[in-house]
């Protein structure tokens, strides 16, 4: 797969809830940061980490949310996306890095619209 093709099953994995697929796309070296002072904000390391403490703290606060890539960029094993994150409380957006290695992530940052999305919290 492309380093795209596995951002693009990242976020559909992500969005149909099949963590063991996600997890199955990540490294074990993961790196994965989101910005802010969310409940889900921080620095989070492995795939086993980002889904017990940031995944886990998102489905706490967002009834069913759904993060739809808008744009694609791609720059050797770099891909940024823009994307619409839409939930029963509201909307939001942003855009997200991810770094691909040998067909898995090794790195994620997401830059969202913080402000938006923290005044949707539950």
């Amino acid at each position: 797969m492309t380093p795209r093709e596995v951002g693009e099953a990242l976020y559909a994995t992500f969005n149909e809830g099949d963590v063991e697929a996600w997890k199955a796309l990540c490294s074990d070296e993961l790196v994965f940061v989101t910005q802010g002072k969310l409940p889900y904000s921080g620095t989070f390391k492995g795939p086993d980490d980002v889904i017990e403490n940031c995944f886990s703290a998102i489905a706490a606060n967002y009834t069913d949310l759904v993060v739809t890539p808008v744009e694609w960029w791609e720059s050797g094993n770099s891909v940024w996306t823009t994307f619409v994150a839409e939930s029963v409380q509201g909307r939001f957006g942003g855009a997200h890095l991810l770094k691909i290695a040998g067909g898995k992530l090794v790195y994620f940052h997401a830059f969202d619209d913080t402000q938006t999305a923290a005044s949707l919290l539950s």
